[in-house]
C-alpha cells in the first residue's frame, strides 16, 4: 500500500501524517557517486513515539549516513566516476587482444549490461568489497556461478587498471565471496546421453543439411572450429579424417590448429556420421552447390569488393565436408 506523503512542517524533509507520526526525507551527495541522493523514512518504522525534534535529529543522522565516507576535503574531482573512464580510450584493453568479433562484442555488452549499469556512476575510489559482496549475491538468483564469475573477473580486470591507473590501493578480492561452481550448475543446460539420443534422429529427418555437423560433434567431441574446416581431400576411405585448419566464424577464414585450440592430427568418424557424411557429399553434388563448384561446401561469406565466388578465403583449392557457416 503506498504511503502517505504527510503535510509540510516548517522543518525541512520533516512532513507531518495523519497519524500524529512524521514522514522525514533526508537529501545529501553521495561521496561514492557524486550525486544527489535520498533517502526517506517513516517514524512508524523507527519510533511511533517519536517527537517533532526528534525527528528533525534523525533525519540528520540520515544525512551523516549518506555522507559516512565524505572526508574533510570533500570529493576528490581529480578521480573520475568509472563510466567516464571506460568511455576513454583505454578501456578497449579489454578487447583489443581478443581475436574475435564475436567475443569482443560479447565483452563490451556484459561491459554495459552488467558493469556499467551497476558501477558506472561510482568514483573508482569508492568501490568497497561488502558493495561488490552484495552485487555478487544479486546475480546469484538470475546467472549460474560460471557467469558470475566471468563477470566479476572481467570487472576486477576493469577496476584493477583503473585504480592503478591513479595509484590507489587495489582492491582485496580475496574477501569477495565468489559462488562455488558445482557438478550440478555445470551439467544444469547440457544434454545427457538419453536426451541426446532421442535428438539425434529427429535432426536426420528434419535436418539432414546440419546433421553431418552435429552428429560430428557429439560423436568426436571437437570444437565447432575443428569439425568446420574439415577437407575432403583429407577423409580416407576408411573413415579417418586429418585435422589440420581451424575455422574462425567471425573472420570467416581458415587457420592452421595451434596450442591454444588443440586438436588430435587425425581421427576416425563413427560409421553414422561417416554415412551421414557420405551422404551429404552426394546431397551437395545433386543440388549443384555452389561448395562443389568453388571447391567449398561452406557458402563463401560476401566480401566488400569481391564477388562470393572469388573470396580466396574459402573458394578455389578445397572442399569441405560440412556446411560449416552455412546456418549462420
Amino acid at each position: 500500500m503506498r504511503q502517505e506523503n504527510g503535510t509540510k512542517t516548517k522543518y525541512p524533509g520533516i512532513y507531518s501524517l495523519s497519524d500524529g507520526t512524521f514522514r522525514i526525507v533526508a537529501k545529501a551527495v553521495d561521496p561514492k557517486t557524486g550525486r544527489t541522493r535520498f533517502k526517506e523514512r517513516y517514524t512508524r518504522e523507527v519510533d511511533r513515539g517519536m517527537t517533532q525534534n526528534a525527528a528533525v535529529a534523525y533525519r540528520a543522522e540520515l544525512i551523516d549516513q549518506i555522507k559516512t565516507d565524505l572526508t574533510a576535503s570533500g570529493t576528490s574531482t581529480r578521480i573520475p566516476r568509472l563510466e567516464t573512464l571506460c568511455r576513454s580510450s583505454w578501456i578497449t584493453f579489454v578487447t583489443e587482444n581478443v581475436n574475435s568479433e564475436d567475443r569482443a562484442a560479447k565483452l563490451s555488452r556484459v561491459i554495459e549490461t552488467h558493469i556499467l549499469k551497476r558501477w558506472g556512476s561510482y568514483f573508482i575510489d569508492k568501490i568497497t568489497v561488502p558493495e561488490i559482496d552484495a552485487w555478487v549475491r544479486d546475480l546469484t538468483t538470475n546467472y549460474s556461478p560460471e557467469t558470475i564469475r566471468h563477470h566479476v573477473g572481467l570487472f576486477r580486470r576493469i577496476l584493477g587498471k583503473a585504480r592503478g591507473q591513479y595509484q590507489l590501493m587495489p582492491i582485496d578480492w580475496d574477501l569477495v565471496t565468489l559462488p562455488t561452481v558445482t557438478n550440478e550448475h555445470a551439467m544444469k543446460n547440457r544434454l545427457n546421453a538419453e536426451q541426446i539420443a532421442m535428438v539425434l534422429p529427429i535432426i536426420v529427418e528434419q535436418y539432414p543439411f546440419y546433421a553431418p555437423m552435429i552428429f560430428a560433434l557429439y560423436t568426436l567431441g571437437l570444437r565447432y572450429c575443428h569439425v568446420a574446416a574439415m577437407r575432403w581431400e583429407k577423409l580416407t576411405s576408411n573413415g579417418v579424417i586429418a585435422i589440420e585448419e581451424t575455422y574462425d566464424v567471425s573472420a570467416n577464414v581458415f587457420n592452421p590448429v595451434d596450442q591454444r585450440k588443440k586438436a588430435p592430427p587425425v581421427i576416425a568418424l563413427e560409421p553414422r556420421t561417416l554415412e551421414l557424411v557420405r551422404w551429404h557429399r552426394r546431397y551437395l553434388t545433386r543440388r549443384n552447390h555452389p561448395g562443389i563448384k568453388t571447391g567449398s561446401c561452406s557458402r563463401p561469406r560476401q566480401v566488400p569488393g569481391r564477388s562470393a565466388t572469388t573470396n580466396s578465403t574459402t573458394s578455389g583449392e578445397r572442399c569441405r565436408c560440412w556446411p560449416g557457416s552455412i546456418a549462420r
